[in-house]
């Protein structure tokens, strides 16, 4: 037989186990890891299975609106790209009305000995004192202001941006008169 000395210590020895099962067994729960079978201690039968954990949810997949609404920026920075990308490559209008090209000279004493040759994609103004000098014209304006159409060509020379600003009449009159200084009235020498 067992002596009640030796009896109180299995006693105790049992329920520290049972306390140190129990505190691993909770904290597995809290931990949500998954159950192994339990070991009854001596002389114990088996607990009752616990009910199983429910199962991590997958991450909802967003919702259409969210998705829907995703590639409209994508859009907008395609479509910016594009309208940047036609305005480099066109650039702005340097196209010169058919009307302008060709050699002009007037007879008005102040502009004496002088020509302008506008061409489609360059300008040459010529002196006969002082040689000429072309320029390649980087925009061509066009308005129609109080029955006369008015062109303003821009080039460049010397590193600045200069800019010839002619008033041509719609009535169908040849030739075209500088917008400053007024009253300079320029023909092609050959009508």
């Amino acid at each position: 037989m067992t002596s009640p000395d030796v009896r109180a210590d299995r006693k105790s020895l049992h329920n520290a186990q049972r306390a140190i099962i129990e505190a691993y067994s909770n904290l597995a729960s809290g931990l949500q890891l998954p159950e192994k079978d339990a070991r009854p201690l001596e002389g114990e039968q088996a607990p009752p299975p616990r009910p199983a954990a429910a199962p991590v949810r997958e991450a909802a997949a967003p919702r259409r609106g969210v998705r829907a609404r995703a590639w409209i920026p994508a859009v907008a920075v395609l479509l910016c790209a594009g309208i940047l990308g036609a305005w480099m490559l066109n650039g702005p209008s340097r196209d010169v009305p058919k009307a302008l090209i060709g050699t002009w000279s007037t007879t008005h004493a102040d502009f004496a000995g002088r020509e302008v040759v506008i061409g489609a994609d360059s300008i040459t103004l010529r002196n006969v004192l002082a040689g000429s000098s072309t320029h390649a014209i980087t925009r061509v304006q066009q308005s129609v202001v109080e029955g006369a159409r008015h062109v303003a060509i821009s080039y460049e020379e010397g590193g600045g941006l200069q800019r010839l600003e002619l008033v041509m009449p719609t009535d169908g009159a040849a030739g075209f008169s500088l917008a400053r200084p007024k009253g300079v009235t320029w023909q092609h020498p050959s009508r």
